[in-house]
């Protein structure tokens, strides 16, 4: 009897966990793997090629495994937000003309000098 409920409580928690674990919807090396094909802005959602060569189907919100994170499509564009050693960065995707174009936009980090020269003696104190 003990078994039992210990196999099914572990059981129910093995489902949750598989429920709420949120799987990547695409799994790409990198961002110039991933061409738009079509952008649908009232549905917001886009469809796009794989480097394999497979269409799929992202929304607002889906994750793409080695890339980032969909944050806008709007009409002739898909915007990823994506975590780099750098910090985070937005990348735009743009199809203009059938052509697509891609910018990526980060925060540069504050630059301070390497050295700096006490002005007089006392500073130094």
């Amino acid at each position: 009897m003990i078994t039992n409920r210990f196999f099914l409580a572990v059981s129910v928690i093995l489902l949750c966990l598989a429920v709420l674990s949120s799987e990547p919807l695409l799994a790409l090396c990198s961002i110039e793997d991933l061409h738009v094909v079509k952008i649908s802005p009232p549905d917001r959602t886009a469809i796009v090629r794989t480097a394999e060569g497979d269409l799929e189907m992202i929304r607002v919100g889906d994750s793409i495994e080695g890339i980032g994170k969909v944050v806008d499509i709007a009409m002739g564009r898909v915007v990823i937000q994506a975590e780099t050693p750098r910090g985070v960065e937005t990348i735009i995707i743009r199809i203009e003309d059938g052509k697509q174009s891609m910018a990526r936009i980060g925060k540069a980090p504050d630059q301070r000098p390497l050295f700096s020269t006490p002005q007089s003696m006392e500073e130094m104190k």
